[in-house]
């Protein structure tokens, strides 16, 4: 349009002729008068030309297509045909022709599908789905974590939960703890049609439910909903949190110490993103929130049992393996078998229904062994030259003054080992701070023995260590200097 106008302003104000103008501006004298005497702006009408190519395979595609959608109506979706199907028939057939023609073609022909917007009523439902995203730790260990992912589409709340596994337990644990930062239980919840949920897809909307999933959905109350196979956007509210949780939280790069700090890093960004305007409405999403929460079921009081229970063997090496960690038992247990029960954070041992050893439950990507050194004491008592070299002990990450009271204790006595397992056996009645705090000050004072660490302890306890205590159990000897000259007359010199 400007171009229109500079040929009216050199014609009308300038007196410039067409050709002058078609000189100056680089267009055809034709089309200079044409733009001069036009009304309106000139509009080209490109002409949809089929090409040869697009003539020679028209036929086929728009043929096949139609008995494509046949089958779809017979229910035999896995027998249509692709575009690259539809492409290597047609070259096959010598039809000399390029996979995107054949693209371009069939898409003029494919029946295309109808999406109707949704909207919402609040409390009414919750959507649930799985997404991958890739982390950094410390010590340089990158790996995929799951996250588990829910929204109230209503309010367009989000809660975004890592994992190590999308397992069973990861999928119950993810919902207990969406309702804990919901408030609530919705009435209904939706999903794709993940093996957690559902152990075989039967026709139409029927599904048969896995058994703990029934009991899941029974304890708290809930309905449940499955999309359509291959059909995730008619949960299109949590697909796209997945994609916002993605972009969003964890862009950049960012470096956490375990999981526990990735757990509470997205925890905080779900709060914050409490404080936003809805993408649509005119409110806060937190305001919305409260108005869902009002609707929203209670949490029943009594906790649902998410554990896992199984039986292992206990080796020679005092360990038990779950999940590819490996954990320690009391020596005692050594070849018994015993029950594990873990849950998300913690594992528990069992023998004869008898709590016999606890741990922080972890995963292969950061610890593949995980030890108590209580449980090797005793038999570190009968086997104390193992003591040196011992796992356990090197996994437990003692203070420096372990291994220079040890040393001690093996440069001034025959069984320092043994003297050092003695020591550490004080646990039952004292704290290994305590124990570690009277090897400090025996190291100090250079008394090398297990007594002395026990007078230490009993002082320590009670107050101040005395020295003169100490100094009364294991008095120290004054050396005289020795006159070497009495030797020299020895010897005559």
């Amino acid at each position: 349009m400007s171009e229109i106008a500079k040929i009216k302003t050199l014609v009308d104000k300038k007196g410039l002729s067409f050709n002058e103008i078609s000189k100056i501006t680089g267009y055809n004298w034709r089309t200079v008068k044409k733009w001069y005497y036009s009304k309106e702006f000139p509009q080209y009408n490109r002409k949809k030309n089929h090409t040869p190519i697009k003539n020679n395979i028209i036929g086929y595609i728009e043929k096949w297509i139609e008995e494509d959608i046949e089958m779809i109506k017979k229910g035999k979706i896995k027998k249509i045909r692709t575009d690259t199907k539809m492409y290597n028939d047609l070259v096959d057939m010598g039809i000399k022709c390029s996979e995107r023609s054949v693209n371009r073609c069939s898409s003029d022909f494919r029946p295309k599908e109808v999406f109707i917007e949704q909207e919402y009523y609040p409390a009414e439902e919750m959507q649930v789905d799985w997404g991958i995203i890739e982390v950094d730790f410390e010590n340089e260990i990158r790996c995929k974590v799951n996250i588990f992912v829910a929204t109230l589409p209503y309010s367009n709340t989000k809660f975004v939960y890592p994992y190590m596994k999308s397992d069973t337990q990861s999928f119950f644990d993810g919902h207990i703890r969406a309702f804990e930062f919901f408030e609530g239980v919705p009435k209904r919840i939706r999903y794709d049609n993940l093996s957690s949920a559902v152990k075989k897809v039967l026709k139409g909307f029927n599904r048969v439910e896995q058994d703990k999933m029934i009991y899941f959905k029974t304890f708290f109350g809930f309905e449940t909903n499955y999309c359509n196979v291959a059909k995730g956007n008619e949960k299109g509210s949590v697909e796209n949190a997945v994609g916002y949780a993605k972009r969003r939280y964890l862009s950049g790069n960012i470096v956490f110490k375990g999981l526990d700090e990735l757990r509470k890093y997205l925890y905080d960004y779900c709060k914050r993103d409490l404080d936003k305007h809805h993408y649509r409405k005119r409110k806060l999403i937190k305001e919305l929130l409260l108005e869902e929460q009002s609707q929203l079921s209670p949490i029943p009081d009594n906790n649902f049992d998410n554990s896992m229970k199984i039986l292992a063997k206990v080796r020679s090496t005092l360990m038990i393996s779950y999940n590819g960690v490996r954990y320690s038992v009391p020596d005692r247990y050594c070849g018994k078998t015993v029950t594990i029960i873990a849950n998300i954070n913690k594992i528990k041992i069992y023998y004869n229904a008898k709590l016999i050893a606890e741990h922080e439950r972890t995963h292969s990507v950061f610890c593949t062994e995980v030890y108590d050194y209580t449980h090797f004491l005793l038999a570190l008592e009968r086997k104390p030259r193992a003591l040196s070299n011992a796992k356990c002990i090197a996994k437990s990450n003692f203070p420096p003054i372990f291994r220079k009271y040890l040393d001690g204790l093996n440069s001034r006595k025959e069984n320092g080992n043994r003297e050092m397992v003695r020591i550490l056996l004080l646990n039952k009645n004292y704290s290994l701070k305590d124990i570690f705090f009277a090897m400090e000050w025996c190291y100090e004072h250079r008394i090398f023995s297990y007594d002395a660490v026990v007078l230490t302890l009993k002082d320590t306890t009670s107050g101040r260590p005395r020295i003169e205590a100490i100094k009364k159990a294991y008095p120290e000897t004054k050396d005289m200097p020795l006159n070497l000259q009495k030797y020299d007359k020895l010897i005559g010199a």
